[in-house]
């Protein structure tokens, strides 16, 4: 019996991903100690429309702010710290010790820093990539005290 493995292209195929996260997972349960690992969002909506949302992951006492929007029209009231609070709230609960995030918007990372996150490390594009200017920050956070 020959092994002729096919690679195929799925392109942001969300139950692919799905599968693969639950299988490393599973894998890295085998080789580490684990922690909770879990996801989870909080959303805001106005008459049934999404208008904002928080998605993050928790994983060895880290939480991980995967994406935080807040729809143009609603924002500067507010929404996106309360998002973050909620967020910081219910991972603390679940046993986070401790916060992390990545951005490449500037803004954004001027809000972050205004909660408490600092950055960690950066990379940065340099002249042969495109865009050049496009600088990704990693930031932290403690989160018990």
């Amino acid at each position: 019996m020959s092994f002729d493995p096919q690679i195929i292209l799925e392109d942001d195929d969300e139950d692919v991903r799905g599968v693969l996260t639950r299988e490393l997972l599973a894998s890295l349960g085998e080789i580490n100690r684990q922690s909770t690992n879990r996801g989870f969002s909080f959303c805001c909506e106005d008459r049934g429309t999404l208008v904002a949302g928080i998605s993050c992951s928790l994983s060895y006492d880290w939480v991980h702010v995967e994406l935080l929007w807040v729809r143009e029209d609603q924002r500067r009231q507010g929404l996106a710290k309360r998002l973050l609070e909620n967020a910081e709230r219910y991972a603390l609960k679940l046993g986070a010790k401790r916060a992390w995030l990545e951005s490449t918007n500037k803004q954004a990372v001027a809000f972050y820093e205004r909660y408490g996150y600092i950055p960690f490390g950066k990379l940065s594009n340099d002249a042969t990539q495109f865009p050049p200017e496009i600088e990704r920050v990693f930031m932290e956070k403690r989160l018990d005290g």
